[in-house]
């Protein structure tokens, strides 16, 4: 998944091979992933972090990722969909953000379509040997 689509993670397969056990134990730990399955095959996956800077009004969408072969279905948006369902069932959250690049236009219409709306600019990243900076989005939950 990361190395055939990195800018889906914002990230590369180099840099996260780099991080130490630790780290990605914390990760691990710190992550509720949700994956997607058609016919017993994963088609996609996504996950949430709760609570985000030790805000448990907050959480983050990440790793949102469908395969290739299952792009153009509106998978994207059930896995969408049942995140934001799993935030409301498991958490306090009253808010959910996510990073997206700003290039990647099927994805912010996607997150637009289930009430996404842009909030801030994130961070300069640098994927495939191009900088490029995220756009925050934010989601507030009924």
């Amino acid at each position: 998944m990361l190395s055939e689509s990195p800018s889906a993670f914002g990230s590369n397969l180099e840099k996260e091979t780099g991080y130490d056990e630790i780290k990605w134990r914390n990760f691990v730990k710190a992550v509720h992933p949700i994956v997607l399955k058609v016919n017993g095959e994963v088609a996609g996956t996504a996950g949430y972090l709760c609570p985000v800077d030790d805000d448990p009004t907050l959480a983050k969408m990440v790793s949102m990722y469908i395969a290739p072969i299952y792009r153009g279905y509106g998978l994207g948006r059930d896995l969408v969909e049942e995140t934001l369902y799993c935030v409301r069932k498991e958490t306090a959250a009253r808010r959910v953000v996510l990073n997206v690049f700003p290039g990647n236009v099927s994805a912010i219409r996607l997150y637009e379509s289930v009430g996404f709306r842009a909030a801030q600019n994130g961070q300069g990243m640098t994927i495939a040997g191009k900088e490029d900076s995220e756009l925050t989005m934010e989601h507030f939950l009924n």
